[in-house]
């Protein structure tokens, strides 16, 4: 993993916190730690390996949320072509998720 990854990594626990849309609510930081302690969900670096070949551009924000069913990690990302593009993936496997 380079550095930046790490970076992102890191700062991750910071936008977890980030306001959610909808439905769906924003997940603690301390609860996202046991969540993947327990393997109930996967840690972000995972889901971004698996992400990574369809996210286009700069990873500019993450949060993780719930919408009573399942978590999601939502992705903003820019482009280079400077537009922003917003993804989805399911927290329990990193699969690209719809909205519900």
């Amino acid at each position: 993993m380079t550095g930046s990854h790490w970076s992102l990594v890191a700062a991750v626990a910071v936008a977890l916190c980030v306001a959610s849309r909808g439905r769906a609510e924003p997940v603690s930081p301390e609860q996202a730690r046991e969540l993947v302690r327990h393997g109930e969900i996967l840690a972000f670096h995972d889901v971004l390996g698996r992400m990574q070949p369809a996210v286009e551009g700069e990873i500019i924000e993450v949060a993780l949320e719930s919408d009573g069913r399942r978590f999601l990690y939502r992705i903003k990302a820019l482009g280079r072509d400077g537009r922003y593009r917003d993804y989805r993936a399911d927290a329990k496997d990193g699969a690209a998720a719809q909205e519900p």
